[in-house]
C-alpha cells in the first residue's frame, strides 16, 4: 500500500519520496525525480519498513491520518442524523400502538378492577399484594410433613369414634381446634397494619373502610372483637357490650365474653372506618344485639345487626321462637318445614326469616370497591352452603375465612375435601385453626382421616389478595411441625373394634393416606 501510494504522488509530481526514504541522503533529493528512483525509493521504503517496522511511524504523517479518519466518522454520522423525518415517523408509529394498548387495558373491564384496587383509597391490605406477585399455589406437602402432621392430629380417636359417635369429640382434631387462637398471625397481621396506621399518619378518609361479615353472630363477641381489631377503635369494648346483654343469656362455648380484646394503640385518635355485619337467624338473640348495640352507640359505628339466615339458596325458614337466647347450637336445621326440627318447639310461637346467598347478601349491602377483610362462618352445619353460594365474585373479594366443620345439617351432604378444592381454585389456602396458637395446613396436605365429620374450625386466607397474611400463617404452619406436642385422646371406658372403614381411615400406605372419600 505505501508503494502504490508513493508511485502515485510521483505521477503527480507534487509530493516528494524523501519524507518516506528512511535512507536517502539530503543532497539527492530533486524538485522532479524520475520513476526509476521513485520505484527505487519506494522499494526502499517497504524494504525499510519490514526491516524497522517501529521507525515508520515517526515518517507518516499519522495527524492528518488521523483528521482524516475523524473526519470520515464524522460524515458517517451527520449521514445518519441526516433524515429526521423517519425519525419523527418512527416515534409516532410506536406512540400511537403504546396508546391503543394502554386505552384498551383502561377499558377492559377486568382491568378496571384492577386500576380502581390500585387508584383508589390506600389500603393496608394491598400493599404487599400489589408490589408483588401473590404466592403460587402450595407446595404438596411430603411425605415426613404428613406422617408428623399425624403425630401431632392423631387419627385413631377420629376413627374408633368419629365415625360413629363424633358428638363425643374425642377426635384430635376436635382437640386442637376447639378454641382457636390467632394471635400469631391474624391480630399480629392487624397490628402491623396499626402501626403503619400511626407512622403515616393517615386520616380516616385516606384509607378504605374495614368490612367484616360474621355469619351465625350469635351473642357478638367474636364480631365485636373483630370490628375493633379492624378499625383500631378502642372505644369498642367487649365489658361494656357484656354490660348490656342479658345474664340469662346462654354461656360463651369458648369464653369469648372474658377473653382479651385487640389491643389498640392510644396514639390512635381517630379510628379506621368500617362495618360490621352480625347476621343471626334466633329471633330471642337478635332483638337483645339489637337493643345493645344501639344502647352503646356501636350501630352508629359501623356495628350492624342483620335479622336474616345465609343458605347456598333463597327460601323462608320458619324457625320456633321459644329457643334460649344465645343458644349457641340453633340453627337451619330447626325449621319447622324440615324433618330434623323439634315438633314440640314449633307447635308453639314461630317466627319466618329469609334465608339468601352470601352473594346476595354483599351485592346489595357492600359497596363493590369495598374488599371483604374477615368472613367468619359459624352456621351450626351450613358452613359449606354459605361459601357455596358466595359464588367467585365474592369470594375472590374476602381476605381472610374462618369457618367450622362438623358431622351436623348439611354437613351430611359435603365433603371437606371438595370445600378446600373449590377454595383451592379461587386462591385460598387452609388450615386447622389450632386453639395453641399453631395451624396445619390443609391445602396440598389432605389426609383420608379428615373426611371423618367431626368439629374442628378451620381458616383460609386468599393468597392473591393478601400475600403478607399467608406468609405468616406459613411461616405458623412450618413452625408447628417442629412443635412436640401430640393431641391424643385414649378412648379408656371401652375398647373399640376398628370396622374397615375405620382401618382404611388409620392407613398409612401413601396412596390410601392421601386419598379423599371414606367410603361410609
Amino acid at each position: 500500500m505505501i508503494r502504490m501510494r508513493s508511485l502515485r504522488k510521483v505521477h503527480g509530481q507534487n509530493v516528494s519520496c524523501r519524507s518516506l526514504d528512511a535512507t536517502s541522503d539530503s543532497s539527492n533529493h530533486s524538485d522532479s525525480p524520475n520513476i526509476s528512483q521513485a520505484v527505487r525509493r519506494g522499494s526502499l521504503v517497504e524494504e525499510s519498513i519490514e526491516e524497522q517496522p517501529m521507525h515508520i511511524p515517526r515518517k507518516i504523517p499519522t495527524r492528518g491520518l488521523q483528521r482524516q479518519t475523524s473526519f470520515q466518522k464524522t460524515s458517517f454520522r451527520r449521514s445518519k442524523k441526516s433524515d429526521p423525518t423517519k425519525i419523527l415517523l418512527i416515534v409516532t408509529i410506536f406512540s400511537f400502538f403504546g396508546m391503543s394498548i394502554l386505552t384498551f387495558l383502561l377499558l377492559h373491564p377486568e382491568y378496571q378492577r384492577d386500576i380502581r384496587q390500585l387508584t383508589k383509597q390506600w389500603s393496608f391490605n394491598s400493599v404487599d399484594s400489589i408490589a408483588s406477585e401473590y404466592m403460587q399455589y402450595p407446595k404438596q406437602c411430603t411425605i415426613d410433613q404428613l406422617k408428623e402432621i399425624r403425630r401431632q392430629l392423631d387419627p385413631k380417636a377420629c376413627a374408633e369414634t368419629g365415625i360413629s359417635r363424633p358428638f363425643q369429640n374425642y377426635c384430635s382434631l376436635t382437640k386442637a381446634t376447639s378454641c382457636p387462637d390467632t394471635t400469631n398471625y391474624l391480630e399480629e397481621y392487624y397490628h402491623e397494619l396499626q402501626e403503619e396506621y400511626i407512622k403515616q399518619k393517615m386520616k380516616p378518609s385516606d384509607i378504605e373502610p374495614f368490612v367484616g361479615i360474621s355469619v351465625g353472630c350469635n351473642k357478638g363477641y367474636d364480631a365485636l372483637d373483630i370490628f375493633r381489631m379492624g378499625t383500631f377503635d378502642r372505644n369498642l369494648k367487649k365489658a361494656d357490650w357484656k354490660s348490656q346483654m342479658d345474664t340469662r343469656i346462654a354461656k360463651s362455648r369458648c369464653g369469648q365474653d372474658k377473653s382479651p380484646s385487640f389491643e389498640v394503640d392510644e396514639r390512635i385518635k381517630i379510628p379506621r372506618r368500617g362495618q360490621m355485619h352480625c347476621i343471626e337467624p334466633i329471633l330471642t338473640t337478635i332483638a337483645r344485639l339489637k337493643s345493645v348495640s344501639a344502647r352503646t352507640g356501636y350501630e352508629r359505628k359501623g356495628f350492624n345487626v342483620v335479622y336474616a339466615a345465609l343458605d347456598d339458596r333463597n327460601w323462608t325458614a320458619k324457625m320456633p321462637f321459644n329457643k334460649k337466647m344465645g343458644s349457641e347450637e340453633n340453627g337451619l336445621d330447626e325449621d319447622c318445614n324440615s324433618q330434623t326440627a323439634n315438633q314440640k318447639d314449633c307447635e308453639k310461637e314461630t317466627t319466618e326469616v329469609d334465608v339468601m346467598t352470601l352473594q346476595q347478601y354483599v351485592t346489595k349491602n357492600v359497596p363493590d370497591s369495598y374488599p371483604i377483610h374477615v368472613l367468619h362462618i359459624d352456621v351450626e352445619g351450613y358452613d359449606a352452603n354459605v361459601i357455596l353460594g358466595a359464588g367467585k365474585d365474592i369470594l375472590e373479594r374476602v381476605e381472610f375465612l374462618q369457618f367450622e366443620y362438623n358431622w351436623k345439617a348439611a354437613w351430611k351432604l359435603h365433603h371437606l375435601a371438595d370445600v378446600i378444592d373449590l377454595l383451592d381454585e379461587n386462591e385460598f389456602t387452609c388450615y386447622w385453626a389450632g386453639k395453641d396458637q399453631r395451624l396445619w395446613r390443609i391445602t396440598g396436605c389432605f389426609m383420608l382421616y379428615y373426611d371423618i365429620k367431626v368439629w374442628s374450625n378451620i381458616v383460609c386466607v386468599n393468597r392473591r389478595r393478601n400475600q403478607a397474611l399467608q406468609q405468616k400463617m406459613e411461616r405458623v404452619f412450618e413452625e408447628t411441625l417442629r412443635f412436640r406436642k401430640s393431641y391424643r385422646t385414649r378412648v379408656l371406658y371401652q375398647k373399640l373394634k376398628l370396622d374397615v372403614v375405620a382401618t382404611d381411615a388409620l392407613s398409612t400406605d401413601v396412596e390410601m393416606m392421601t386419598s379423599k372419600y371414606l367410603k361410609i
